[in-house]
């Protein structure tokens, strides 16, 4: 199995810095709760939700089963992940609210099946976000990429076509990018 944990800190500086600290810790920590997502992210919003002051955080945490090709997975308000699939886009959407002082409902666990020659993309949105000169976001030209290609350099093709939609490397938000090629 694969454990997959994407997420991102509202705000900049040393305070998001803390909390992905924090984050950090409960990761390293999270034992046999790392085993279910909704577990672990319940865990971490039982955790850190008292310690925000005003900040949030989203996240997603999903498990690749190898042997079921099945893929499990939680999701606390993270921009949604992309499943690509013959060059048709699948866009799951469950999944819960943000992690923040707000007491919300608990995380709850969803599963796809996944097929040999998959593609998934897990991501911040630092990237859909980023905007060219005209402030038209990354999201468009992204998905018609994702439709398009999809090879083992997907990560340096997204990057590539970026920085020539924004102009620059120099983002606004930070940007992360994993992915995930079924074979």
């Amino acid at each position: 199995k694969l454990g997959i944990f994407i997420s991102d800190v509202s705000g900049h500086g040393v305070p998001a810095a803390l909390i992905t600290t924090m984050l950090k810790t409960y990761i390293k920590t999270g034992g046999e709760k790392l085993k279910e997502p909704h577990v672990f992210l319940n865990y971490i919003k039982n955790n850190i939700q008292c310690q925000l002051s005003g900040y949030y955080l989203t996240a997603i945490y999903a498990i690749y089963d190898y042997a079921n090709m099945k893929l499990y997975y939680s999701r606390a308000g993270h921009n949604p992940f992309y499943l690509v699939r013959n060059h048709t886009i699948i866009e799951p959407v469950i999944g819960g609210g943000i992690i923040c002082t707000m007491n919300l409902p608990p995380y709850t666990s969803h599963s796809i099946d996944l097929e040999s020659g998959d593609f998934l993309l897990f991501y911040t949105d630092g990237l859909v976000e980023a905007m060219d000169e005209n402030r038209i976001m990354f999201e468009e030209k992204m998905l018609q990429l994702l439709k398009r290609e999809t090879d083992e350099n997907m990560i340096e093709l997204l990057y590539n076509s970026l920085k020539a939609h924004h102009g620059s490397e120099n983002f606004r938000d930070d940007i992360c990018i994993i992915t995930l090629e079924l074979k």
